[in-house]
């Protein structure tokens, strides 16, 4: 079971790695935008975070319907390691498909407003209080 936990940890943390320094390629092949040109997106990403809506256009009706439908299946993991890592992986795909990129701060404000029994259970399986810790 520990190998499991690792396991788990591991890809958790390479995934983690990977979103924090996969922006400095360009999809456009330009060789400016590396750090700088993230920095100035994040205030505007930022700005249109507001009621109701996430980076992009997440908005936190169809967050908690995700998290709400993820509820059965984060319930039958075996640990906390392992809701974690589904939770992550699970958040990362579904903020991707919609253009975003998942962020523990937006997340946790989300939810509160919407779902906030929803985000009590999710983060009491994970065994965290935040979706930061993630």
């Amino acid at each position: 079971m520990n190998r499991v936990r690792l396991l788990a940890l591991a890809c958790l943390s390479a995934m983690t790695l990977t979103a924090c320094g996969g922006g400095t390629a360009s999809t456009t092949g330009s060789p400016s935008a590396g750090p700088s040109a993230e920095a100035s997106a994040a205030p505007a990403a930022s700005a249109t975070t507001g009621a109701g809506s996430g980076s992009g256009g997440v908005t936190a009706s169809a967050l908690c319907d995700y998290l709400r439908d993820e509820l059965p299946a984060l319930r039958k993991a075996p640990g906390e390691i392992e809701v974690m890592a589904r939770l992550a992986t699970g958040l990362s795909g579904w903020y991707d498909q919609r253009g975003g990129v998942p962020d523990g701060t937006e997340i946790d404000t989300l939810t509160k407003e919407q779902c906030a029994d929803v985000r009590t259970e999710v983060l009491e399986l994970a065994g965290v209080q935040s979706f930061l810790q993630l």
